[in-house]
């Protein structure tokens, strides 16, 4: 998991604070809590949060879902920007069926990829689910 939130800050971070991220997951996958850090870093690394993190970034997603001995499914959007398609096909090769919806961001909501407005839905209760995410998981479901 450290890699994927490497991944993910990378698009974020200059280079700088993306270095001084690495070096607090290394602490963390220590298990070590980390409690300076730059404050750009603070909500990425907030001190109440890093036993959570400590107690997830030891998995790795597609070695837990190949432990899995019953149906698995892999429900991905392809404007997901915190979980991307790469990290989907690693998911798919293990899961019994994947399925990527067009247009669905992470929190499920219709979202383009443009990165600004995606994250703009996540601050928008208002707005519905994605419209194919029930049907999907509804099929899945009655399979």
């Amino acid at each position: 998991m450290d890699e994927v939130l490497i991944e993910q800050l990378s698009a974020q971070l200059p280079a700088n604070l993306l270095e001084e991220s690495k070096n607090i997951l290394t602490s963390l996958k220590a298990g070590k809590i980390v409690e300076s850090m730059s404050k750009e870093l603070q909500p990425f690394f907030s001190i109440p949060n890093q036993p959570y993190l400590i107690s997830w970034i030891k998995y790795n997603p597609v070695d837990e879902l190949e432990k899995v001995n019953t149906k698995k499914y892999v429900v991905q959007g392809n404007t997901d920007i915190q979980v991307v398609e790469t990290d989907w096909a690693k998911l798919s090769k293990v899961a019994t069926e994947a399925v990527m919806i067009e247009g669905m961001n992470h929190i499920l909501k219709e979202s383009p990829a443009e990165r600004a407005t995606n994250i703009a839905t996540y601050n928008e209760p208002n707005l519905s689910l994605h419209k194919d995410i029930a049907p999907t998981i509804d099929r899945i479901i009655s399979n």
